[in-house]
């Protein structure tokens, strides 16, 4: 005898259909009951520097650092852009043509 895959809390539904049921409602009125009592307008205290986060680990020849506000590994060798020069000098390295010709990431 299975219990039925949805259960309403009437006099045919099995004690652990209502246990199911009771605890569901329960659940959401607690949900419902911290939203409310939370203050909607309240202002929030903002932190004066911004927390650093290195959301990206780079293996030990790489360095990492944003550039162009996404998080890079740089890495002797790399492709890179003279529009980005300021950064990659802040990271130790310099845009420049590599034997091929095409500007590559060099050590400073």
């Amino acid at each position: 005898m299975g219990h039925p895959a949805h259960c309403i809390a009437t006099d045919t539904c099995e004690p652990l259909c209502v246990k199911r049921f009771v605890a569901i409602l329960a659940t959401l009125s607690l949900a419902f009951a911290g939203a409310a009592s939370a203050p909607a307008a309240a202002p929030q205290a903002q932190p004066t520097t911004a927390p650093v986060i290195a959301l990206k680990t780079c293996s030990g020849r790489y360095v990492h650092a944003i550039v162009g506000g996404e998080h890079k590994c740089l890495g002797s060798g790399q492709f890179c852009a003279t529009r980005y020069e300021r950064i990659y000098r802040r990271y130790g390295f310099v845009c420049k043509p590599g034997s091929d010709g095409r500007l590559r990431l060099h050590r400073r």
